[in-house]
């Protein structure tokens, strides 16, 4: 039996003491839960140094799996992470495969889930991941009051403005020539916000023709 000092990955301030059976290094990732609560990982641990043996380890090595990486031990533990709602201070539990790095706690994360975007506190917490994250880039804040005017930046414009000349003629005539603002087509991004593209006509154009 060996007993090691290990730091929880997701709050490095956290040292616990690790026992197990298979003899370990300082840097390897293992999985590992609180001694007596059975072999599933709940949470993941970087080892950090030997312990001394007539400690009572406070968890066991539960996982004959050694990471290179925190984050492909959450991952191959089918863990995930947990957020609080900003606006609405629901609980969440994202997985740690689609997110696919470890978030520090207190910090804010923009995130989509079925193309509604939030701001979400990151906590300490590690549970079995039930919500999957669409695929995006992930903005980070260090406060709600930052993270949340972005999501009321929509609809949002992208090109140059598209007009169409409705009367032409000859320049040096003298005459006006008059133009007109055409409909645009609309997108959504990956961040769930409208993107009027101004550069564009929507499919049916200014008076019904196709332009």
């Amino acid at each position: 039996m060996f007993n090691y000092s290990g730091q929880s990955c997701i709050d490095s301030s956290d040292i616990q003491i690790i026992s197990g059976t298979t003899l370990l290094t300082i840097g390897d990732v293992v999985g590992s839960s609180p001694a007596g609560d059975g072999y599933r990982p709940t949470n993941c641990y970087s080892i950090i140094g030997e312990a001394d043996s007539g400690l009572t380890p406070t968890l066991q090595y539960s996982n004959f799996f050694v990471y290179d990486t925190c984050i492909e031990c959450f991952e191959n533990n089918d863990l995930g992470f947990g957020f609080e709602d900003c606006q609405t201070l629901e609980q969440i539990v994202v997985s740690a495969a689609s997110l696919g790095f470890v978030p520090t706690p207190s910090y804010i994360y923009e995130m989509c889930f079925n193309g509604v975007c939030g701001c979400y506190i990151s906590t300490p917490n590690v549970d079995p991941s039930p919500i999957t994250l669409d695929p995006q880039q992930v903005p980070v804040y260090v406060s709600c009051d930052d993270c949340l005017p972005s999501l009321a930046e929509f609809p949002r414009t992208g090109g140059t403005e598209y007009t169409v000349c409705v009367i032409c003629c000859p320049c040096l005539s003298g005459a006006t020539v008059t133009s007109v603002v055409v409909p645009h087509p609309v997108w959504t991004d990956n961040r769930g916000i409208e993107v009027i593209q101004a550069s564009a006509v929507q499919l049916g154009g200014q008076n019904g023709l196709y332009m």
